[in-house]
């Protein structure tokens, strides 16, 4: 309203507006100095319509929330959210007994401080099953209240308004003054709980008739192709019938030429030697009979379920036909023996089959394409017979693997650097009908013994790393088992299954124990794989001590040509960073080759309360160098290192890629993890 202007406005609207009783507004009014008539149509003015706005603002909020949600309609009736002028009498006549405060300090600790009455946002309440929450300051209220329900914080788009409550600090709980408010609440809940229910009642409904619908669809084209299959039998049987009865009129006109033909062939025979006619023989067609090539498949005689190449093979030309129904029809075997195809063969050859014959042969190609192209009983069988061999696995070479396995998470970097001298294999892992990236590492442990070790490279497929530790003399057994169950398409829920060491024994794996670590925390997780493979020492201080240390061993070892020069430039670098180091910390700061326990770290800067740890690399390719540095750096701070870490760098010879970039900065983001890379 703009000020300067003549300004009114009459009781009743007054009432209306803030949802409050008359005698309520001339009592207010009165103590405020103002006396005026409680008749309905009694206007006021500007100043007292501003005091009755500061006073009664609550109980508009209220009366406007109960405007826009309106009626709560459910199926079976309507729960109506209106608060009643009456309830607000009773609010304020309880509020008399309470001292407001608009203090918005610090809440004291004071003994005579029981009872705190603020001004609140519907919104910042939390709603649990029969409790409400109110975090003010560092303590938390909680009103108990049966019917209040977790749905209200999903509409939260409603709760904009503010209410006043009651803080009693010390049961640490709180109430509304608003008693309606409370009760509009309840109603909100059970309203959002009923219309929950319909719409997961809808849906489900919604997912039957679909599921039903489609049943029909596929039972009508079933039902469809069945009548027309018949349709065609019978076309051909009338015709084969057809065909016999001329071929018998041929016989019976021939009948006489043919007794004329015994008589010369008597004569001749005395004259000539007799050729004798091959003799024709009849097999039933089985499964081992037919091989399928691409748009034509063969039917060979076999003799012990082996070929008989002595014999040619007929062929006939299918569009149907492929390679991979070799790998579908040995499973219909008995369905083509239901059939009971004859097919006939000579000394030399495989005669071509009746019409009859074909036709069904054709239908048998059709059935078997069908059932390939829509994933059929056999369709998981037929896939384990093609995946590919942990053989062919094995064959990857150890670059491209190496490459395959840097830069996508910690875990996987941590188990290449403690990768033994075994082959590091990239293998898969078949997860709802896909093949996934996978590795399988193995490390080293006492007694003889080893950790194979399966890890998924994909974040969104996997969380856990799942270790089996066997004898080193099972360790070809136990890799190609534990490859086996990962890659089986015929297995579901293999991840859950495994858990439970009663379905899936560890003798199953020719491992002496298995167990999996779940992908919560980078160095909970690291932590928890060295207490499996017993690499448990203690963490130790840094043994700081100021200055370049180069080991003399280091300088005379002798050895292969390329051993002794990448030491060589291993220590070149350790030179450069120490006094690059230097310059910026102090020679009192830095030092090389520092202990901590039995494990020395390249090089360390001593700071105020912690230390910056450094690892040398010298792969010319950075992401190569982080692959390598991360797993060492990772231990030293969660293993080994007692005192407190603060960077972490990876020193190599190269400047940085972006890809290594957004690799560190991504744990640092993710991980807190102070890692970075330098070139020296």
């Amino acid at each position: 309203m703009s000020k300067g202007t003549d300004f009114t406005i009459r009781l009743s609207k007054v009432m209306r507006e803030f949802n409050v009783g008359k005698d309520t507004i001339v009592e207010f009014l009165a103590q405020k100095g103002f006396q005026i008539d409680s008749a309905p149509n009694t206007k006021l003015s500007e100043e007292m319509y501003t005091l009755l706005s500061k006073e009664f603002q609550v109980e508009k909020s209220v009366k406007d929330l109960s405007k826009r949600l309106g009626k709560l309609s459910y199926r079976g009736g309507s729960v109506s959210v209106e608060s009643t002028t009456e309830d607000n009498e009773r609010n304020r006549r309880n509020k008399k007994s309470i001292t407001p405060t608009t203090s918005d300090t610090e809440p004291t600790n004071e003994k005579n401080q029981d009872e705190k009455e603020i001004l609140v946002s519907l919104g910042k309440l939390h709603f649990s099953t029969n409790a409400v929450s109110l975090k003010y300051y560092s303590i938390e209220f909680v009103l108990l209240e049966t019917g209040i329900s977790g749905y209200l914080n999903f509409e939260k788009s409603f709760l904009k308004l503010s209410t006043k409550v009651v803080l009693d600090y010390s049961n640490k709980t709180f109430r509304f003054l608003d008693f309606s408010l409370l009760s509009n609440l309840k109603d909100l809940s059970i309203r959002l709980m009923r219309e929950d229910e319909i719409k997961r009642e809808r849906e489900e409904k919604r997912k039957q008739k679909k599921l039903q619908m489609q049943k029909e669809k596929e039972k009508k084209a079933i039902a469809k192709a069945e009548k027309e299959q018949k349709k065609k039998l019978q076309k051909e049987v009338n015709r084969q019938a057809r065909e016999k009865r001329q071929l018998r009129m041929q016989k019976e006109k021939g009948r006489l030429q043919v007794q004329n033909n015994i008589t010369e062939n008597k004569i001749l025979s005395k004259t000539k030697p007799q050729t004798q006619l091959p003799v024709s023989k009849s097999m039933t067609l089985r499964a081992g009979n037919i091989r399928f090539y691409n748009e034509y498949y063969l039917i060979f005689q076999t003799n012990n379920g082996e070929i008989d190449n002595s014999i040619a093979p007929y062929r006939v030309d299918d569009p149907n036909s492929n390679e991979i129904l070799n790998l579908v029809h040995k499973y219909f075997e008995q369905i083509l023996e239901q059939k009971r195809i004859i097919v006939k063969y000579d000394e030399t050859k495989i005669l071509e089959p009746s019409r009859l014959d074909l036709f069904q042969l054709s239908n048998y190609v059709r059935d078997l394409k069908r059932n390939l192209d829509v994933k059929g009983a056999w369709w998981k069988e037929v896939q384990n017979d093609r995946k590919p061999s942990l053989s062919k696995c094995r064959k990857i070479s150890s670059e491209i693997v190496k490459k395959k396995v840097s830069l996508k998470n910690g875990y996987l970097d941590n188990l290449a650097s403690m990768q033994s001298e075994k082959k590091l294999i990239s293998v898969y892992e078949v997860n709802h009908g896909k093949e996934e990236d996978a590795f399988m590492f193995t490390i080293s442990m006492s007694n003889n013994r080893c950790a194979i070790i399966f890890e998924n490279a994909s974040n969104d497929a996997s969380t856990t790393t799942w270790v089996f530790v066997a004898k080193m003399e099972n360790y070809e057994p136990c890799v190609n088992l534990v490859f086996d169950y990962f890659t089986d398409y015929t297995l579901s829920s293999k991840r859950y299954t495994l858990r439970t060491k009663t379905i899936n024994p560890p003798e199953k794996f020719k491992a002496e124990d298995y167990t999996f670590i779940d992908h919560d925390d980078l160095g909970q997780w690291l932590k928890k794989l060295n207490k499996i493979l017993e690499q448990t020492a203690e963490p130790s201080d840094i043994a700081f001590v100021p200055g370049l240390h180069i080991p003399e061993s280091s300088e005379t070892r002798t050895g292969h040509g390329d051993t002794i020069i990448t030491k060589h430039l291993h220590n070149q670098l350790m030179r450069k960073l120490y006094d690059s180091l230097c310059v910026e910390h102090g020679k009192d700061n830095v030092g090389t080759e520092i202990r901590t326990g039995t494990k020395r770290i390249d090089c360390v800067v001593k700071g105020d309360g912690f230390y910056d740890i450094y690892e040398i690399k010298t792969a010319e390719n950075p992401f190569e160098c982080v692959t390598e540095a991360l797993g060492q750096l990772c231990q030293y701070s969660y293993l080994f290192c007692r005192d407190k870490i603060g960077k972490m760098v990876i020193v190599g010879p190269s400047k940085m890629t972006k890809e290594v970039k957004d690799y560190l900065s991504w744990f640092r983001k993710n991980y807190s993890l102070q890692l970075y890379y330098m070139k020296v």
